[in-house]
């Protein structure tokens, strides 16, 4: 049966959602997620309930070790069509660009040689009938 890659991102911003330091993250969100609707490999994302787009795969959910109070911590649950394609996405192009300026908005798991707080990212093989949610 053939496989896909299921991708879940996470970020927990530095300061509240709405606050104005966040505005140039805020600023990138469309021009990102119309890149990577268009990017090789991608097969789908799961929307957001009661924003445009896509629709949910289901209820939003966070991770176990979020326990801020902000409910607006940026996620993504996407489907690819192998490993290789959301690397060459994530490391290219404006989502790159974006990357560079991670710091300025987001917490950043503990640096190496210390154990991070939190994995940013999860991968894992799915069959290719399956929409995780």
């Amino acid at each position: 049966m053939e496989k896909r890659v299921a991708l879940y991102t996470f970020g927990i911003f530095r300061r509240p959602s709405a606050d104005p330091v966040n505005d140039s993250f805020h600023a990138r969100n469309d021009i990102n997620l119309a890149a990577v609707a268009l990017s090789d490999g991608f097969i789908a994302r799961s929307g957001y309930d009661g924003d445009p787009g896509p629709a949910s795969w289901g209820p939003a959910a966070y991770p176990r070790f979020h326990t801020g109070s902000d409910p607006h911590s940026p996620s993504t649950l996407s489907l690819w069509a192998d490993l290789e394609s959301p690397l060459a996405f994530t490391y290219s192009g404006i989502h790159a660009e974006a990357l560079a300026h991670g710091r300025d908005w987001f917490l950043k798991p503990a640096l190496p040689p210390q154990k991070p707080a939190w994995p940013p990212y999860v991968l894992w093989w799915v069959a290719g009938d399956h929409v995780p949610d």
